[in-house]
């Protein structure tokens, strides 16, 4: 009976202890959601923990793994992780060398390209809208303004009586057009609003975007009204990193831990995924 219980008091101590030492000794639990666009662009520079403490010691440091917590930014339900053995060496590569990088630009958004396909009504036809925006630095202000634009439906106008702008900077310089900086947070509802109100579009584009047919065509009938905005499909992010690489990040409201804003694509020569066409001539991918 005394060796009975010596051995169920051992068996208790050592469960005791070794449960003690393992949660210990694993880190914290990496994968909570992510809410909004900035906490990921936060994380994803490994600024700062889920509970958006600064990740400046080593303690901190050690329960968050650099590349450990860069891999739970990923979509973790996304197949080609487990089905595409090239783009499984991709990710593995770009977390290797963005871990060992320690990249962190001095502004989140100095290296972000973001795209938000809205659904349009177009002299009375449903339409898809892209519009690919750059966050603007304009003295100490900042905001969104348009630098790439998809509307096959639109065609160029012939009358160049409003034209865009061209290179005229001290006028945008004295009363520039940009969306607010954090209406990315909203699905971009701030230009709904600024097409509904009739604003002088041609400050909201960048000078060579403004340029082309389709950027003429846009700001033409927005001034004619023909075209409004019915809704904001989707919001994506595109980050350009230092090393070539090109991060997209999409939002997935689904009910676990690996939810919220997650990278759902990576570009890169070593990637099987290609950028959208507009979006390509716009930056230049890892060579």
């Amino acid at each position: 009976m005394r060796r009975s219980r010596l051995l169920l008091f051992i068996a208790l101590w050592v469960g005791i202890f070794g449960q003690k030492s393992w949660s210990q000794s694993v880190p914290i639990q990496t994968t909570q959601p992510v809410k909004q666009i900035e906490e990921f662009l936060k994380r994803f520079y490994y600024d700062q923990t889920p509970d958006q403490r600064p990740l400046t010691t080593d303690s901190l440091r050690a329960l968050y793994p650099r590349r450990a917590y860069l891999l739970s930014l990923f979509d973790a339900k996304d197949s080609r992780r487990t089905t595409q053995p090239s783009y499984k060496q991709a990710i593995d590569t770009f977390v290797t060398e963005l871990s060992e990088a320690e990249e962190k630009p001095d502004d989140l958004y100095a290296n972000v390209l973001v795209e938000t396909p809205f659904r349009a009504s177009y002299r009375g036809k449903t339409e898809t809208l892209t519009v690919f925006w750059q966050m603007t630095h304009i003295g100490r202000a900042q905001g969104w303004r348009m630098v790439g634009l998809a509307a096959p439906f639109l065609t160029a106008s012939t009358d160049t009586s409003k034209a865009p702008l061209s290179g005229d900077t001290t006028q945008r310089a004295s009363r520039p057009l940009t969306l607010s900086p954090n209406t990315h947070e909203t699905s971009f509802l701030e230009f709904h609003q600024v097409i509904k109100q009739g604003h002088d579009l041609r400050l909201l584009l960048s000078d060579s975007l403004g340029q082309t047919g389709v950027g003429q065509a846009f700001i033409e009938a927005v001034r004619q009204r023909e075209l409004r905005l019915i809704e904001t499909e989707r919001v994506s992010l595109f980050i350009l990193t230092q090393s070539g690489w090109i991060v997209r990040v999409d939002e997935f409201p689904r009910d676990n831990e690996n939810a919220g804003w997650l990278i759902s694509d990576l570009f890169g020569n070593r990637s099987p995924s290609r950028l959208p066409p507009e979006l390509a001539t716009l930056v230049r991918i890892r060579p």
